[in-house]
This record gives C-alpha cells, structure tokens and sequence, in this order.
C-alpha cells in the first residue's frame, strides 16, 4: 500500500492524523526547501562527466 501527496492532501483531516501537519503548512515549507533541495542534490547529478 503507498500514499500518495496528492491522494492524502485531498482529505485534509486524515492528513493531519498521518503526519501531524496541515496540508497548507507543508505547501509552505515545501516552497522554502524545494529551491535548496533543487540546488543541493539534483544539481550534484549535473556534473560533468555524468550522463
């Protein structure tokens, strides 16, 4: 069985009883570390040498 974001975002109540956040405060932790995570990891695969 998986849960998807999307799915579980939907229901916002169960949500929030799966991992103790709301669905509108995850949004905006996600709009502050995506960018970094963008930068940090991804950009690591863009290295020279790297198909």
């Amino acid at each position: 069985m998986s849960i998807s974001y999307k799915k579980s975002s939907q229901a916002s109540q169960s949500f929030l009883r799966l991992f103790g956040i709301k669905v509108e405060e995850l949004d905006k932790i996600l709009k502050e570390v995506e960018p970094l995570w963008e930068k940090t990891v991804t950009d690591g695969y863009k290295r020279p040498g790297r198909a």
